[in-house]
């Protein structure tokens, strides 16, 4: 039986918008530390082997905040595997204040990438994590999103070298802040984002330039989408829901 793995954060300053609400993408970054430290106490971290065989990548992660921390609280979360769904290694973070009440929770799928090709594994032909994660997910799915077909507005950006991670991919935190950098200060003061659903589909890298496109859905959604300059590739796509 796998074991649930806690940490404790401080909201700091550097953690927080110009409301002093905790910022969607310095929950990704907990989510990454959490996760990457417990993966390392189970033995199937795989970024410290000499002869490294492979790396997780986060395919699919969707973050919900029913109550936001402000600048100077502590939150502790708590996170646990949570089974397979199809290709994907579904890990769950439930969100907590001080006073041990769930204020949040994060659900991530995670693919096993191949060290040398960067080419997806399956879990099952690699036995040190199989014999961990061998069963079916049944929680909440994050499904595939669609691209808006109702443009709002768009901006361009290109990827810097401190936003590169040990992958020497952009990271993934930067990817819901460029998302949610396409929400004025004045929709922040008028309404707050419940969740975001980010998918993960075409790496960046230093120096890629990406248009971002903020539009809707057929069902009326916000969704957020990054692409090459000539609409040609994906490089992720974000659903917003606001409260």
């Amino acid at each position: 039986m796998i074991t649930k793995y806690s940490k404790n954060f401080k909201i700091n300053f550097r953690d927080t918008d110009f409301n002093y609400n905790l910022r969607m993408n310095a929950l990704v970054d907990f989510m990454q530390e959490v996760s990457g430290e417990h993966a390392l106490s189970l033995g199937i971290d795989f970024t410290t082997d000499e002869d490294q065989k492979a790396y997780w990548i986060v395919s699919r992660a969707k973050m919900h905040l029913d109550t936001y921390p402000k600048w100077q609280d502590y939150i502790r979360l708590e996170t646990y595997p949570v089974g397979l769904e199809g290709p994907f290694a579904v890990r769950c973070f439930d969100i907590f204040d001080t006073e041990d009440r769930q204020i949040g929770y994060i659900i991530g799928y995670y693919i096993l990438m191949d060290f040398k090709t960067h080419r997806p594994l399956r879990v099952k032909n690699m036995p040190e994590v199989a014999s961990l994660l061998n069963w079916l997910y049944k929680g909440e799915s994050l499904p595939k999103l669609k691209a808006p077909v109702e443009v709002i507005k768009e901006d361009t950006r290109k990827v810097r070298s401190g936003e590169i991670d040990i992958n020497r991919h952009m990271n993934n935190a930067h990817y819901v802040r460029w998302a949610t950098d396409m929400l004025d200060c004045s929709e922040y003061d008028e309404k707050i984002i419940e969740s975001i659903q980010t998918n993960y589909t075409t790496s960046l890298v230093e120096g890629d330039i990406a248009k971002v496109v903020r539009g809707l859905d057929e069902e009326g959604n916000t969704i957020i989408q990054g692409v090459s300059p000539d609409g040609a590739i994906t490089y992720w796509t974000s659903k917003i829901v606001f409260k």
